[in-house]
């Protein structure tokens, strides 16, 4: 199945996309769409290339300061109470500087560091669907997961802290959880 840009879940993705984006922009340094952000690095990118490159890095980019590391966001708007996941999400979207922002309407975001939230995903029941794998996952997934923060402002905080750490002695991400977590 292609994408279809007009469809209500991408609609209400990129609603919720946005919503996060200025959420973000009143917090950090420096917010942009991850397609600005590498087109700001390679203005020759065509739209199949960005599409190819958004899987790895995400929907949004923050920055704390000016020469702090990129720190990136992949969305994911929850419509109905169980929904599914692309596994090329899991496969794609790693590293210690990426994390999810999972939402849903009358729910603060929640943000969860990708290596967390992909090993999580990886025990869920998977199924294709047009010739794509996916996987079963529900709002209550979302919530139980421990290792995670609630709402920009405590994200904005937990990654101050990581960043601070990583300066000074390259302290591992676990300390996500203790900081503004269940």
């Amino acid at each position: 199945m292609k994408f279809n840009p007009k469809s209500r879940q991408a609609i209400q993705g990129m609603k919720f996309q946005d919503e996060v984006q200025q959420e973000l922009e009143q917090l950090f340094h420096e917010v942009v769409s991850s397609r600005d952000y590498l087109l700001a690095i390679d203005p020759c990118l065509s739209p199949q290339q960005l599409n190819f490159l958004e899987q790895t890095f995400g929907d949004i980019v923050v920055k704390q300061s000016p020469t702090s590391d990129p720190i990136f966001v992949e969305c994911v708007s929850l419509g109905a109470e169980n929904s599914r996941f692309p596994e090329s999400k899991v496969r794609k979207f790693m590293g210690d500087n990426k994390f999810y922002a999972f939402g849903w309407e009358d729910e603060t975001t929640k943000f969860i560091p990708s290596s967390t939230w992909n090993a999580y995903a990886r025990k869920l029941e998977d199924f294709f669907m047009y010739g794509r794998q996916y996987r079963k996952f529900s709002r209550q997934n979302i919530r139980n997961v421990r290792k995670s923060v609630t709402g920009c402002e405590t994200f904005r905080d937990s990654v101050e802290v990581i960043n601070e750490n990583r300066k000074n002695s390259c302290a591992d991400w676990k300390r996500f959880a203790r900081i503004g977590g269940k």
